[in-house]
């Protein structure tokens, strides 16, 4: 980097050096385009005095014709002061002299090619100085083979064609010209190598303000290149040219374009306003873009295309219609300390530009990314700022073994890093904070490390990484993100290590299909980790150890038998262990206060798991569990949650104001949830989702935001002897075919008031009555007349409503087909349960 910086300022030095030497200044040409209306009211002074157009062939020619002067270079002939109205090809044509000669004050007009016009004299004898050439019909001023001429402070308006131009006329200086209304260019060299061009004034052309063709080593400097047709500065296969201190604003075409003029150093430009491009580069690799200003310009501030190895550094782009920097197909470049901001595209573009290095770039408030980087491989961003963009601070797309190393993304209104297919990259020492989406965000890109970055306070997680096999995440600081600390998603065999996640809104980690991981060394404070969607054989072989939670181990044990877990720890995870009691421990501020997956025959209860990021006891793919006589209250999602698991017992819970449901059974059969308390939920008191055969009896579901039971594509359950007080929405919901459950027995007390209903059917053949005693349930809202009738389009009703409470429950009978057998199995089930959670109270 420091070898890259001393050549970038020897270049600088250099071409300071070079313009001292040639006399042009470099300061700022201080013009107003109201200055242009001057020609307007330009008049030929009284002194001039008018003349034939003059042929000049020879010396001896130009001696007869010559005001004064004796040819010499300190007394030159003098042409002077003539007024030519040519009407024929040329107002003064001169060729073939050897004497130094000067044009000076004159005015020419009206000619049918040039009004001056100088071919194949010898070098350095020619001057053409304060003339006005006018209303030409091709060019105002012509110079052919005659190197080494000078052309300063004319006049060149309203020619047909360009109004100057220099075809093979090597090491010419035209300077303090004024080109104005020319129906081609304002200025154009051709050929003419080793030129200058300065501080000249280029407005309102046809064509290009100032424009050369096959002009290598020449310098622009200091013009003024404003509203012309083409753009206000061209080069066209002008190699190490130097195109510095130019306003070009207001232009239709680019302000500054180069095309295959490569190592040119462009630099300390204003290109405002002009309706493409601000600078354009075409093909010119090696370049230096440096110091520029492009606000306004309705393009990018500055593009490359096809120009590897050139730098872009120390430019403002700001405001622009596109991108603020476009690089494209521009290996091998350097774009550094760039402020982009503000611009209707990204901050900083690189397509297809592979081995290049971005660095302390500010790329703020651009409505797209910040920086995106699109099949650009080995791709270096480092000790940039990208805040407050409308989407990503810095985005990869297909590129591969990139570095993102040492940034700021912050405010963004996307993730702050994000990478999609760019595997073998490394994120490392990053700040991402308060981003509207995840701080990282890693797709489909194996291979890749991310280490050290800070993510904290964004919308999503902290980092994200999906489909991401053999990824490291280490030694990362994920802290009070609106998500997961760290969100992993089917990216196996990867390392997830000493990373530090705190309050965050989610879960510490979350992991999801996902085998053969590695979480060792882990600190959790406010959060911990949840396995989602594992298989058992993913879960299997994973590697859990040396993790912290809240200060106490985080406890995850695997194919236990018959134990009784006493460890004090801070978060408790179970994986195929059977018959192992989890009794009168407090797990709170974690993800999930207990966690089950893939046990058998299993007993959680007397405990306490509050105030937990996600569920306070979490059961996945479990059988016969009994969850008993547990307090699950202000959990961030469900107080209880069962999912894919049967034959279990939930009974004589406190499930209250979790941020979800008190207890939801998900794709679980089976199993019964009685006697539970489950009020103020910000959504259902007991939710079923997917479920069947369920008996969910003798619960009190009160005050919940929603409804005190739901049920969602959940047959052939039986609800009974349930109190459903004060509910937001129904007592009872039965949505998304939800068919053939049997409700009665119920009390519903003031769910949904001023409401026609206090239950909600849009399923079919669910039961509102016991039809063997014909008792429905209690309603407070029952008018004492007729049938209750349930709200929905099943258009159900409750034929035995009653405005009491419920009957006595010695006369409950199941429907007739299940009756027998189904009313011996539910008593003695209750009576089994109430036995054992007794002995259970009296062992503690």
């Amino acid at each position: 980097m420091l070898r890259n910086r001393n050549s970038f300022s020897q270049i600088c030095f250099s071409f300071t050096v070079l313009l001292w030497y040639l006399g042009i200044s470099v300061s700022p040409v201080q013009f107003s385009l109201s200055d242009s209306f001057v020609l307007t009211n330009i008049t030929i002074p009284q002194s001039y005095t008018g003349h034939d157009p003059i042929n000049i062939t020879n010396d001896a020619q130009l001696a007869v014709i010559a005001n004064n002067g004796t040819g010499t270079t300190n007394d030159p002939y003098i042409i002077a002061n003539w007024i030519i109205d040519a009407f024929s090809n040329y107002g003064i044509y001169i060729t073939g002299t050897t004497k130094h000669f000067r044009i000076e004050n004159c005015w020419i007009r009206y000619s049918i090619l040039s009004g001056i016009y100088v071919n194949d004299v010898t070098p350095r004898t020619a001057t053409i100085s304060n003339n006005t050439c006018i209303s030409n019909d091709y060019h105002g001023i012509y110079f052919r083979y005659s190197a080494n001429s000078t052309i300063v402070n004319n006049i060149c308006t309203n020619n047909d064609r360009i109004g100057i131009f220099i075809y093979h006329s090597r090491s010419s200086i035209l300077a303090n010209n004024t080109c104005v209304s020319n129906n081609g260019l304002g200025i154009s060299l051709y050929e003419s190598i080793s030129s200058t061009v300065a501080n000249n004034i280029c407005i309102d052309n046809g064509e290009d303000g100032i424009g050369l063709g096959e002009s290598d080593s020449s310098i622009i400097a200091n013009n003024t290149c404003t509203s012309n047709t083409g753009p206000g500065i061209s080069l066209y296969e002008s190699i190490a040219s130097i195109v510095a201190n130019n306003t070009c604003t207001s232009n239709t075409k680019p302000g500054i374009s180069l095309e295959y003029s490569a190592s040119s150093m462009i630099a300390n430009n204003i290109c405002t306003g002009n309706e493409e491009d601000g600078i354009y580069i075409y093909h010119s690799s090696s370049s230096t873009i440096a110091n520029s200003t492009c606000t306004t310009n309705n393009g990018p501030g500055i593009s490359l295309h096809g120009s590897s190895s050139s730098r872009v550094a120390n430019n403002t782009c700001t405001n622009t219609g596109g991108d603020g920097i476009y690089i494209y197909h521009s290996s091998f470049s350097i774009i550094a300390n760039n402020t982009c901001t503000s611009n209707g595209g990204i901050g900083i573009f690189l397509h297809g530009s592979s081995s290049s290095r971005v660095a302390n770039n500010t790329c703020t408030s651009n409505v797209g990314d910040g920086i995106y980087v699109y099949h650009s491989t080995s791709l270096t961003i480092v000790n940039s700022t990208c805040t407050n963009n409308g989407r990503v601070g810095v985005s990869f797309h297909g590129s591969s073994s990139s570095t993102v190393v040492n940034n700021t993304c912050a405010n963004n209104g996307g993730a702050a890093i994000s990478l999609r297919i760019s595997g073998s990259s490394k994120v490392v020492n990053n700040t991402c904070t308060s981003n509207e989406e995840d701080g990282i965000y890693i797709y489909y890109s194996s291979s890749s490390s991310i280490t050290n970055n800070t993510c904290t306070s964004n919308t999503g997680p902290g980092i994200s990484i999906y489909g991401s096999n053999y990824s490291i995440i280490d030694n990362n600081i994920c802290t009070s993100n609106g998500e997961d600390g760290i969100d992993l998603r089917k990216s196996d065999f990867s390392t997830i290590a000493k990373n530090t996640c705190t309050n965050n809104n989610g879960s510490g980690m979350y992991l999801y299909e996902s085998s053969s991981l590695t979480l060792v060394n882990n600190t959790f404070f406010d959060d911990g980790v949840v396995f989602w969607q594992f298989s058992k054989v993913e879960i299997f072989s994973c590697t859990v150890e040396n993790n912290i939670v809240n200060e106490l181990p985080l406890v995850f044990l695997e194919n236990i038998t018959d134990r009784t877990i006493t460890e004090t720890c801070g978060q408790l995870i179970l994986v195929n262990c059977n018959n192992t009691i989890v009794k009168n421990q407090n797990y709170t501020h974690t993800s999930i206060g207990i966690a089950l997956y893939y046990c058998d025959k299993n007993q959680l209860v007397n405990n306490i798991c509050n105030k937990n990021n996600e569920y306070g006891i979490y059961l996945s793919y479990t059988t016969s569990s009994i969850v008993a006589n547990n307090t699950c209250t202000s959990n961030g999602e469900n107080g209880i949650d069962l999912e894919y698991s049967s034959s279990s017992t939930i009974i004589n819970n406190i499930c209250t104001n979790n941020g979800k449901n008190g207890i939801t059974l998900y794709e679980s059969s089976s199993s019964t949830v009685a006697n539970n308390i489950c009020t103020i939920n910000s959504k259902d008191g007991i939710a079923l989702r997917g479920s069947e055969s369920l008996i969910v009896a003798n619960n009190t579901c009160t005050s919940n935001n929603e409804n005190g039971i739901s049920l969602d594509y959940s047959d052939y359950n039986f609800i009974v002897w349930n109190t459903f007080f004060g509910n937001g929405d129904y007592g009872i919901e039965l949505i998304n075919d939800s068919d053939n459950n049997f409700i009665h027995h119920n009390s519903f007390i003031a769910n949904r008031q001023n409401r026609k209903s206090q239950a909600y059917d849009d399923g079919t053949n669910n039961q509102w009555y016991d039809e063997t005693v014909l008792e429905g349930n209690s309603w407070s809202d029952y008018n004492g007349t007729g049938g209750y009738l349930i709200a929905g389009p099943a258009h159900a009703s409750d034929p035995y409503p009653s405005m009491a409470g419920a009957t006595d429950p010695s006369s409950f009978s199941l429907p007739q087909v299940f009756y027998r057998i189904g009313l011996f199995i539910f008593v003695l089930g209750l009576l089994f349960l109430l036995l054992f959670v007794n002995r259970l109270n009296k062992s503690v």
